[in-house]
């Protein structure tokens, strides 16, 4: 008798407790999944890694996506010493035909998270199809938000039902430090691209048009900090014949009356290069817009030649007197991805046999220090600049505690006047 007793009143909470477990799983959203507790993860280096880190605005969180082998991606984020890691949704397909670049090598801009002005929301790409008149489906992106507070996932930018335009993969999102606008690159099926830009309050997220005319190329938007409302980007002016191709920064100010009204601050041609172009020597490019913290000059990436990592070069554009200058010495090594160290100072990834090392260019002296290394450009600063969280190569996989492929440089400098990235 007395074991019967306690048979049944085992089972009772047993059944007690799987009720509350599954009662607890009902209020979860829908679109939500639990966080990850290093003791619960059981993954191997064979079955996932890490990609596309991004630091919020305020430095205490990193958005990152997960990829697994069948290529699915799952949105996560972590805090800022990747010792507690969190999965905001669950694992899908967002690039079925092609690669997801995440990389800062690339002459284009790479497919990278967004932190909102507040650090709220993350925007992210999600696939979307397209049916063809023949019957034919195509894969295309439109850009989403995850909402950290009611954890929706909410509209930015998606594509028509009924589309007949030609950019068919939304991606690289950058929020205005206001909030109100949301830029965009849009690409095509052969590597066409454009800037579109979203007024967040009153325009819907599918009704948004290309800045410019769309066999005009157009890449890196990247907003002004401090709420100046202006929007740098790069282009690629056509010319005849082929070596007249230019390329060159401008500066739109999408909330000013006259949007579609925009400003060339620098131009740049195989001709002033003094470099002979060819059909199989690809036209300079300019990339990786970075502002300064006082909004009053532009670093940027040249690649003469962007086949060749050795041939990128950062130049330093004043917004004002449209003078742009060289910093960084020619030589076997090239320069990508600049970031501002403070208004003096600038962090840049320099190409090398193992990898990318981490300089500083010091703007005053032109001295350049060299201050670790990195195994691939798919990296992000933080906003304080002291720590660079990178993806590890797959021979580089270390789970630890924190259960991330992610790993974090420390960079020994501290920028209290920093240029945030929107």
């Amino acid at each position: 008798m007395k074991g019967s007793i306690h048979y049944v009143v085992k089972n009772s909470l047993l059944q007690g407790i799987c009720c509350l477990l599954l009662l607890t799983a009902g209020c979860r959203a829908k679109n939500a999944a639990p966080a990850l507790h290093a003791a619960a993860l059981r993954f191997t280096a064979d079955e996932w890694r890490d990609i596309a880190p991004c630091w919020s605005h305020n430095g205490k969180r990193i958005a990152f996506l997960r990829l697994s082998p069948n290529h699915k991606l799952q949105l996560m984020q972590a805090n800022a010493s990747l010792g507690h890691i969190q999965a905001l949704l669950k694992p899908e397909t967002v690039t079925p035909d092609r690669p997801f670049a995440a990389s800062h090598s690339l002459y284009c801009c790479p497919d990278r998270l967004a932190w909102s002005f507040h650090d709220r929301r993350i925007a992210f790409e999600r696939v979307e199809w397209f049916r063809f008149p023949d019957g034919a489906d195509l894969p295309g992106t439109g850009l989403w938000a995850f909402d950290l507070h009611s954890r929706l996932v909410l509209p930015l930018a998606l594509h028509p039902k009924a589309y007949h335009g030609i950019f068919y993969y939304y991606h690289s999102p950058a929020w205005s430090p206001d909030g109100k606008m949301l830029a965009f690159a849009g690409e095509g099926l052969n590597g066409q691209r454009a800037i579109f830009v979203r007024p967040l309050r009153s325009e819907p997220p599918t009704k948004i048009e290309p800045l410019f005319d769309k066999f005009e190329e157009s890449d890196f938007p990247t907003w002004a900090p401090q709420s100046k409302e202006a929007l740098a980007f790069c282009r690629l002016e056509p010319g005849v014949p082929f070596s007249a191709v230019r390329t060159s920064l401008w500066v739109v100010r999408p909330g000013s009356p006259n949007m579609r009204e925009s400003g060339m601050i620098w131009r740049m041609s195989a001709h002033n290069l003094k470099q002979k172009q060819t059909a199989s020597r690809p036209n300079p490019r300019m990339g990786a817009p970075a502002w300064s913290p006082d909004g009053s000059k532009i670093a940027l990436t040249l690649a003469a030649n962007p086949l060749k990592l050795s041939s990128y070069s950062i130049w330093v554009v004043n917004v004002l007197s449209r003078h742009a200058v060289q910093v960084t010495p020619a030589g076997k090594n090239g320069f990508l991805y600049p970031v501002w160290i403070g208004e003096d100072k600038l962090g840049l990834l320099q190409t090398s046999s193992k990898g990318y090392r981490v300089v500083t260019l010091n703007l005053g002296t032109s001295t350049l220090r060299c201050i670790g290394t990195l195994p691939n450009a798919d990296c992000c600063w933080s906003p304080d600049r002291s720590r660079i969280v990178y993806a590890g190569v797959r021979d580089n996989y270390f789970f630890g505690k924190s259960g991330t492929t992610l790993r974090m440089l420390y960079t020994g400098v501290h920028a209290d006047n920093h240029s945030e990235t929107y």
